[in-house]
This record gives C-alpha cells, structure tokens and sequence, in this order.
C-alpha cells in the first residue's frame, strides 16, 4: 500500500517511531494515522513475521524530560486496553515498550484499517454481506466495551482495524470513558 503524504512534522516524529521500533525488532512500516496523543503505525514483528498496530505516543521532550502529563494520559489509556480486555471485536495491548522519546502501545495484530479496505475496493464501497459482517463486528465490540463499564466517543473507520480472521477492530482506545 502506497504511503501518506505526511507534512514535514509527522514525517520526522515518523522517522524516529521508525528508528526506535526497529531497535525493538519490528520493520515494514506504513503509517496510519495521527491523533491527539500520538501517532498509529502498523508494523510487522520481525522475530514472528506479524504484523501490529503500534500506537507511539510521545512522553519525553528533545531533552529527554518526561512529560507527566502525557506519561498519565499513557498509563490511564493502558488502563482501560487492560480493563477492556478479551473481546475478538476490541483491540487489545499486546506489549507496551517505553523508548527514548516515545511509550509506544502494542496492540491487536492486523493487516489494515477498514478505510484502507474501502477505498483499495474499485468503487470505494463493500458489498452488502461485508457491510453486515462489518457492522455486526462494531455492534460486538461496542456491546463488549459497554459491558466493562466504558463508552468510546470518537468511533470512525480510521479507527477500526481488520485482524487476520477478517474482523473489525475497535482500536480508539484513549477516547474510552469510564461509565460512573
């Protein structure tokens, strides 16, 4: 798949998720998207030839202080991947890795977001059978998240992986809010 455009930015903090997670044993890269904690890319593990969504959420500062803030923000986010746990339809942490300049999250193994299955598709639509399964999986997943007393509130399909038996993925985990 073709990589993004990215403004001159997102390409070096890309470069250094890159530098770092290749150090960590991971390789064929794409970006997939930024958000307002950190960067997601997906990455093949080169030890098990799998491939992940790393999300890369910059904790420290060029200096290498880390920012507490953010590094509360990371741990609340690993929180609720732990509490929402166990759901084929819900991404879940694999590993966490604290580098240099980046907490990056290891989560579900996947090929892909559903926004890349889409527009990959000749006329940018799935067909009727896949739209259901699809919907059927969100549904899953969504009802599951309830369940361990959590909502999420920035659900859109780059935020929605395809894993390796074909489901949909809820991945926008640090959007989830605990239900009081």
């Amino acid at each position: 798949m073709k990589e993004k455009n990215l403004d001159m930015h997102t390409q070096v903090l890309y470069q250094m998720m890159k530098d770092q997670l290749t150090q960590y044993g991971y390789s064929e890269f794409r970006y997939v998207s930024e958000g307002a904690q950190g960067y997601v890319v997906l990455a093949k593990e080169t030890l098990t030839n799998k491939r992940f969504a790393i999300k890369g959420i910059p904790v420290r500062d060029a200096n290498g202080n880390i920012n507490q803030a953010k590094l509360d923000q990371v741990n609340q986010e690993k929180d609720r991947l732990l509490q929402c746990r166990g759901s084929p339809y819900v991404s879940n942490l694999i590993k966490a890795i604290d580098g240099t300049k980046f907490t990056f999250l290891v989560l579900t193994e996947c090929v892909g977001t559903i926004k890349e299955l889409i527009d990959s598709l000749p006329d940018n639509k799935l067909n009727e059978i896949s739209a259901i399964k699809y919907c059927k999986d969100i549904a899953e997943g969504l009802y599951y998240i309830h369940s361990k007393q959590c909502i999420i509130n920035d659900l859109k399909f780059d935020n929605i992986l395809i894993d390796y038996n074909g489901n949909a993925v809820i991945c926008k985990n640090n959007d989830q809010k605990y239900l009081i």
